[in-house]
């Protein structure tokens, strides 16, 4: 989860959430959710994916708290995968997160 507090002239206005992400199972046909506050912004195909740009508004209620999740069904570990002995479940490495007009 990513939480986000938003500034108040930013609420109600027009604006993109832009992810570089990098997949643990790069050629997996498996998909993903994004979630800003419990409501889908999209799904997503896993396979070669580097980049995505979603375009929002900002519903601000009285903290201006905005919550980001990232739903995946079937995370890996490194230990999994035979590269590692992680045993932590994943499925994605947020790489660089922006907010844009």
């Amino acid at each position: 989860s990513i939480l986000l507090n938003i500034d108040d002239n930013s609420c109600s206005k027009e604006l993109n959430l832009v992810f570089s992400i990098d997949a643990f199972k790069k050629n997996s046909d498996d998909k993903f959710k994004i979630l800003l506050n419990q409501k889908s912004l999209g799904e997503y195909n896993i396979k070669n994916i580097n980049k995505i740009e979603i375009p929002v508004k900002f519903y601000c209620n009285y903290n201006n708290l905005q919550v980001i999740d990232f739903h995946y069904s079937n995370p890996v570990s490194l230990r999994d995968l035979k590269i590692g002995l992680n045993e932590s479940k994943k499925f994605l490495k947020l790489i660089d997160f922006e907010i844009t007009k």
